[in-house]
C-alpha cells in the first residue's frame, strides 16, 4: 500500500493565511487498477490564485512513496497567448504590474519580442534591476518608492496603449487613468486585495473607460485551454532562441514553513512555480449562456436607499449585461453580481461629474478576472458611420410601439441653467431638453 501526504486547508483564510489554517495529512492510496499508473509529484506550484480561490481548493498533494512513476516536470510558466485582450502591436507602450512575478515577467518579455516599449511595476529595487538588466524591460518602477502617476508620465510621456493588470487597487487606477484612446486592458489578477477581509476601494475607472473608449477584459488561463498546445509551442521556441528567459523561485521540501510564505503573498519572490486541484461544480452567479434570454439590468429601483440585497432579489440568477451610466459604488455592486463572461458598456459616470477629484469605490478587478468580464467604453461619436442605420431601427421600433421615447421639457431659454443643474441632480425622466 502506498502512503501519501497532502496539505489540507482546514480553515478558510481570514486575512493573511496562517500556518494554523493548514495541516499535513498522511493517508493510504488505493491499489492500482489495470491501466492505471502512479505519478510522483516532483514540483508543486505556488501561485497567487491559490489565495484567491481559497474556498475552491481541496488539497495540494505530495506522494512520498510510489510503486510506479514517471518523472513529470510540470511546466512552470503560465500560458500567455496572443489571444490576450491587449493584443500589443509593435511601437505601442505596454505596462505590466506584478512584473517580476510568474505571469508578469513573461508578459513583459513577450511584449518586447513583439516590438513594444515595456514598463513594469514591481515591489523592490532588486526586482526592478532584474527586469531591466536581465529581461530587457525599458523601465521598471518600484511602486513602494515612487509616485506612480508622476513616474509613469515620465516613463511613458505618450501615454499607455496596453496594460496587463495583475494587482488591481490604486496603482491600477493610476495606470488606467493615463491610457491612450482605445487602449486595451487585460485583467489577470488583483493580488493587492487577496488578503483583505473586504474588497478595498480605489479611484473609479468609468471616466477613463468611457471618454477614452477603453476595452477591459478578464484574462484567465482556463478559458484558453484549447490553445495551450499552441501557446507552449511558441513559448518553447522563444526559450530555445534565447528571446524568452524563464526564471523560478524554488523552495526545497514542500513541508517547510517558508513554503507557506509564498501563499501569504509577501511579495518576496522573483518568480514562482502551477497546479491546483479545483472543486467541481458551478458557483453562485455562474452562467455560460449567450445573449438570448439573458438578464439586462435596467433602472427600475430607487438607488438612493439601495442595498445589495435588492439586486439579488430582482436578479437571483445574476446579471449578464450592464449598461453603466453612473459609475461609483452602485456600479461596483452591480458588476460584483454579474455572471461569468458578462458584458458591460460604460456610457457615463454621472455620479462623479461634479466632484473636484475622482471618487473611490470598491475595486472591480476581482469580478473582471474571475468572471472573465468584458467592459468597454461606449460613446456615440465612435459609431457615427452607423448613425443612419441606428436612426432607421429606432424609428421602426417607435412606430411599432416597441420603443417609447420620453422627454423632460423645460420651457424658456433663460431656464437653460436650471435644466442643466436639474439634469445633473437626476430631476429629469428621459431626455432633458429646453424649449426656447
Amino acid at each position: 500500500m502506498v502512503k501519501a501526504k497532502k496539505w489540507v486547508v482546514k480553515k478558510y483564510f481570514d486575512g493573511v493565511p496562517k500556518k494554523s489554517d493548514f495541516e499535513i495529512v498522511e493517508y493510504e492510496l488505493p491499489s492500482l487498477k489495470d491501466g492505471e499508473i502512479l505519478l510522483k509529484t516532483e514540483w508543486i506550484n505556488v501561485d497567487p490564485y491559490l489565495r484567491a480561490y481559497n474556498k475552491n481548493i481541496l488539497t495540494i498533494y505530495l506522494v512520498s512513496k510510489f510503486e510506479l512513476y514517471k518523472r513529470l516536470r510540470i511546466p512552470t510558466t503560465q500560458l500567455v497567448l496572443k489571444s490576450s485582450p491587449t493584443k500589443p502591436k509593435a511601437g505601442e507602450t505596454v505596462v505590466v504590474t506584478g512584473a517580476a512575478g510568474a505571469v508578469g515577467s513573461l508578459v513583459g518579455q513577450i511584449a518586447k519580442i513583439k516590438g513594444c516599449k515595456v514598463i513594469g511595476f514591481a515591489g523592490s529595487d532588486e526586482k526592478c534591476q532584474w527586469l531591466e538588466k536581465e529581461l530587457g524591460f525599458d523601465k521598471a518602477l518600484n511602486y513602494k518608492k515612487v509616485d506612480a502617476q508622476s513616474a509613469l508620465k515620465v516613463a511613458a510621456p505618450q501615454g499607455v496603449d496596453c496594460y496587463f493588470d495583475n494587482v488591481g487597487g490604486e496603482l491600477s487606477s493610476a495606470i488606467i487613468g493615463q491610457m491612450n484612446m482605445r487602449g486595451r486592458v487585460a485583467v489577470c489578477g488583483s493580488i493587492s486585495a487577496y488578503n483583505d477581509k473586504q474588497l478595498p476601494k480605489a479611484t473609479i475607472l468609468q471616466p477613463s473607460i468611457v471618454f477614452k473608449e477603453l476595452k477591459i477584459e478578464g484574462f484567465i488561463v482556463w478559458r484558453w485551454i484549447d490553445r495551450w498546445s499552441e501557446g507552449f509551442t511558441q513559448l518553447v521556441s522563444w526559450i530555445k532562441s534565447g528571446q524568452l528567459k524563464p526564471a523560478e523561485h524554488t523552495t526545497c521540501c514542500v513541508v517547510r514553513d517558508n513554503a507557506l510564505s509564498c501563499l501569504g503573498i509577501e511579495s518576496t519572490t522573483l518568480w514562482q512555480s502551477i497546479w491546483l486541484k479545483r472543486r467541481n461544480g458551478s458557483s453562485k452567479n455562474t452562467s455560460t449562456g449567450f445573449p438570448r434570454n439573458q438578464t439586462l439590468k435596467s433602472s427600475n429601483m430607487n438607488y438612493h436607499p439601495w442595498k445589495v440585497s435588492a439586486l439579488t432579489v430582482a436578479a437571483p440568477q445574476g446579471v449578464d449585461c450592464y449598461f453603466d451610466n453612473v459609475g461609483g459604488e452602485l456600479s461596483s455592486v452591480i458588476i460584483g453580481q454579474m455572471n461569468m463572461r458578462g458584458r458591460v458598456a460604460v456610457c457615463g459616470s454621472i455620479s462623479a461629474y461634479n466632484d473636484k477629484q475622482l471618487p473611490k469605490a470598491t475595486i472591480l478587478q476581482p469580478s473582471i478576472v474571475f468572471k472573465e468580464l468584458k467592459i468597454e467604453g461606449f460613446i456615440v461619436w465612435r459609431w457615427i458611420d452607423r448613425w443612419s442605420e441606428g436612426f432607421t431601427q429606432l424609428v421602426s421600433w417607435i412606430k411599432s410601439g416597441q420603443l417609447k421615447p420620453a422627454e423632460h421639457t423645460t420651457v424658456g431659454f433663460d431656464k437653460l441653467f436650471d435644466a442643466f443643474i436639474g439634469m445633473l441632480e437626476g430631476q429629469n425622466t428621459g431626455k432633458a431638453v429646453v424649449k426656447v
